[in-house]
């Protein structure tokens, strides 16, 4: 990693991060695209060959059998291996070198991985008491809800929740040396506190990924009228391009979006500043006790927004949909 002078960290505006985003992905451009193909790739087409290779082999219907457990169990593992591979490790490898870029320095692939290997660990446990958590409180949730005793709109809560989780726990985990259970709470506060800023960059990120989804899609949807099976093979690989593309974008964006929030509620680029080192990191600089309790007032408030705004976009989707069925008719 290059050591260069730490640059000027100020809190910036959503457009602007959002576009501090983009910058950083073009000038990773290559690795980022290679860390994700790296990944995906293979795992994709151990899948296609497996599933391509399956009926060949079948011949009674005890077979048939046979082979469909097979496929489901293989596809399962490797399905599992993918989330670990590219929810886990790619996602805290992009997150790292996103920060660094993000601080003016230049962060290989291999570099990164050095520097986070040892978070890997708290990186799962975090995530895995995150799911375990949420899953325990929804069945909870839903047992009580058959017998009258909970209002629904406790799950509007477990779903605020989850996304304020979802905002900064991996940054908190990568970037911060701490444990997974104060990691949660450190989460839940920067994003609560943030909610509707960080919110509205992940909308923005969202439409912008959407619209490179559609573009390339429909690029792909016409190479798919081709005729033979060239058409399928050219889909199938420009799909996978796809996701390759756009998988990097929103990791970048919350790694910058963490950034805003620590410098505003904790004054990050202050306590950076104070590092006797050439390089200072989030790691290097404490991580302050949340100053909010689990669900405020305010917490609720935000929940009860979130759900109109929800109910409201449903509503629209669905008049704009009856509008256009009805000029077709």
């Amino acid at each position: 990693m290059d050591n260069t002078t730490l640059p000027a960290l100020a809190p910036s505006s959503v457009m602007d991060i959002v576009d501090r985003t983009f910058r950083i992905y073009r000038a990773n451009f290559i690795s980022f695209v290679a860390l994700v193909a790296l990944v995906i790739v293979p795992l994709t087409l151990l899948n296609l060959a497996l599933v391509d290779d399956a009926p060949r082999e079948i011949e009674t219907m005890e077979d048939y059998n046979s082979a469909v457990g097979d496929q489901v169990a293989t596809t399962a593992i490797i399905a599992l291996i993918q989330l670990f591979l590219q929810g886990i490790v790619v996602t805290a490898i992009l997150t790292f070198i996103a920060s660094e870029s993000h601080l003016g320095r230049k962060c290989s692939i291999i570099q990164a991985i050095g520097q986070i290997r040892g978070r890997l660990l708290p990186l799962v446990g975090g995530l895995l008491l995150v799911v375990i958590l949420f899953a325990v409180v929804i069945i909870a949730l839903a047992f009580l809800t058959n017998l009258c005793v909970v209002p629904v709109v406790f799950f509007a809560v477990v779903f605020y929740m989850g996304m304020v989780l979802y905002f900064f726990l991996v940054p908190v985990l990568v970037l911060e040396k701490v444990g997974p259970g104060f990691a949660l709470r450190r989460a839940s506060y920067l994003g609560r506190a943030r909610f509707w800023p960080t919110l509205r960059f992940v909308f923005a990120i969202w439409l912008v990924m959407i619209v490179i989804n559609i573009a390339l899609g429909s690029f792909g949807g016409l190479v798919g009228t081709l005729p033979s099976g060239g058409g399928t093979t050219l889909e199938t690989i420009l799909n996978l391009l796809t996701t390759i593309i756009i998988t990097p974008i929103m990791p970048i964006g919350l790694a910058l979006m963490y950034y805003d929030a620590r410098i505003r509620l904790e004054g990050l680029d202050l306590a950076l500043q104070t590092v006797d080192k050439p390089d200072p990191r989030p790691s290097d600089v404490l991580s302050p006790e949340p100053t909010m309790g689990w669900f405020t007032l305010r917490d609720l408030g935000n929940t009860v927004l979130l759900v109109g705004l929800v109910f409201a976009f449903w509503c629209a989707l669905f008049a704009i949909l009856v509008a256009v069925i009805g000029s077709i008719t």
